[in-house]
């Protein structure tokens, strides 16, 4: 990456960094999947909906993420014709 034109190094740093807290938003996610599943018969209703919005909303930020990632590698695709 050292021999990449900055923008690019950049740009690969910000998808690494993405990649990072994707993982870690995916691990979340298991966690409160698994807390959600082992304490579902003893939640009442309005419990689970608050735990099944937080896995939701965790769900939301790690596809957001993807998203992003999908956009800056569409940026770099587009920024490759101008390094050659």
């Amino acid at each position: 990456i050292e021999n990449l034109p900055c923008e690019l190094q950049r740009i690969f740093h910000l998808m690494r960094d993405l990649d990072q807290r994707t993982e870690e938003k995916k691990v979340e996610i298991d966690k409160l999947a698994t807390e959600y599943i082992s304490n579902v018969k003893d939640l009442s209703p309005d419990q689970r909906v608050d735990q099944l919005k937080k896995i939701q909303l965790a769900y939301n930020k790690c596809r957001e993420y993807s998203d992003d990632k999908v956009q800056l590698a569409m940026e770099t695709y587009e920024m490759i014709p101008n390094f050659h």
